[in-house]
């Protein structure tokens, strides 16, 4: 008799808790989600290796209000979101505040945002959460803020990448990928850049990343870095993005001669490491890294602790406000408005560029570097 009220016992308790579902992070750069498990095995039993890298873990926050209606939205086009697609939580309740005192436009920004399906406007009003997610089973999952996602722009370098991994046959994350795949992935992003190049449209192609899974990826891989910051910011309407990094290498040691200075060779190190691994892992290129002391970045309190609040230091930066005492760039591979070449692999001295300049200086004189009489060309 026990045995059976304990049994009935658990089994009322294991309802209440409420479900976990496993992703492959990949598919979130796509902005959408692959279920890999929607009966997770428990977080102690999952080992931290390479392996479980692969996959994010996502709680379920329960089933929306009776009388609330939620929206899962595209919060750049306005758009109801695809089924299983990563969009912004809308809400509509009775139980919502009317809006913002004194701030019509925020006001009708935040607490009077409209979107759209096939068949035009809703005729709803939603409040708009700023918390990306997605429903599944009626549920609401939700994977972090809007202001944490970082998007960029799939351009030129990505063709150089899989002319790299189409000729070592290893991804920068020394996966093994097939030359098929590499095909495929390589004449995909051939046909979208020919036609945004024909019809003179910018490249609307993007990745998704979200700044907490990155942040995570540094500060496992680089012992120096203690806390960071990844946003988006624009460069001739392109979004890129920037990391700002707290180091205690930033911290003014004492010289032999008594005066106070940072070690740039190791601040240079950071940097270089935290773009590479990145680029290796997250296939997130840096525009930016800037170096400061900890403690330097501002503050907010989320979910009863201090954490880094991305947007006051996307203000700082773009302000000119932030103390750092290290700053890295990355121009060549962050920006697609930068101009290439034909051979995006092999470089002006391959085979192919070379016999490109040979043929177009074949009509010219023979010219001589100096007396010794060696031609040049």
């Amino acid at each position: 008799m026990n045995e059976d009220l304990s049994n009935d016992h658990e089994d009322d308790d294991s309802s209440d808790i409420l479900p976990e579902l496993l992703i492959d992070k990949a598919s979130l750069a796509t902005n959408t989600v692959k279920i890999v498990s929607d009966k997770p095995p428990s977080a102690s039993s999952m080992l931290d290796n390479e392996e479980s890298s692969k996959y994010v873990r996502v709680g379920a926050f329960g089933y929306p209000l009776p009388d609330a209606t939620l929206a899962i939205v595209n919060p750049d086009t306005k758009y109801l979101s695809g089924k299983m697609e990563v969009g912004e939580i809308w809400v509509d309740s009775h139980c919502i505040s009317g809006g913002f005192w004194g701030l019509p436009q925020d006001t009708q920004t935040v607490f009077q945002a409209e979107c759209y399906d096939y068949e035009g406007v809703l005729n709803l009003p939603f409040v708009r959460t700023g918390l990306l997610g997605f429903t599944y089973n009626g549920q609401v999952y939700v994977l972090g803020l809007y202001e944490d996602r970082i998007n960029q722009v799939v351009n030129w370098y990505d063709q150089y990448l899989n002319l790299k991994y189409l000729k070592d046959g290893v991804t920068a994350s020394g996966e093994t990928i097939s030359k098929e795949n590499a095909i495929a992935n390589l004449t995909q992003l051939t046909k979208e850049n020919e036609f945004f190049v024909k019809n003179n449209l910018p490249s609307t192609n993007y990745r998704y990343h979200y700044s907490s899974h990155m942040v995570r990826t540094l500060v496992r891989n680089i012992p120096a870095i203690s806390d960071c910051s990844i946003f988006n910011i624009k460069i001739n309407k392109e979004p890129i993005p920037v990391a700002v990094i707290e180091s205690a290498s930033a911290v003014p040691a004492p010289l032999s001669t008594g005066s106070l200075a940072v070690n740039q060779r190791v601040l240079n190190e950071i940097a270089t490491s935290a773009i590479r691994i990145l680029l290796k892992i997250h296939n997130v290129r840096l525009y930016c890294v800037l170096i400061t002391e900890p403690d330097t970045l501002p503050r907010t309190l989320r979910s009863g602790r201090l954490e880094i609040a991305n947007m006051l230091c996307k203000r700082k930066f773009t302000e000119g406000k932030l103390s750092s005492v290290f700053c890295k760039f990355d121009f060549d591979h962050s920006l697609s408005s930068l101009t290439h070449g034909e051979d995006l692999y092999g470089g002006i001295w391959s085979p192919f560029s070379s016999k490109n300049r040979s043929d177009a200086l074949s009509y010219a004189d023979t010219q001589f570097s100096d007396k010794s009489g060696k031609t040049i060309r």
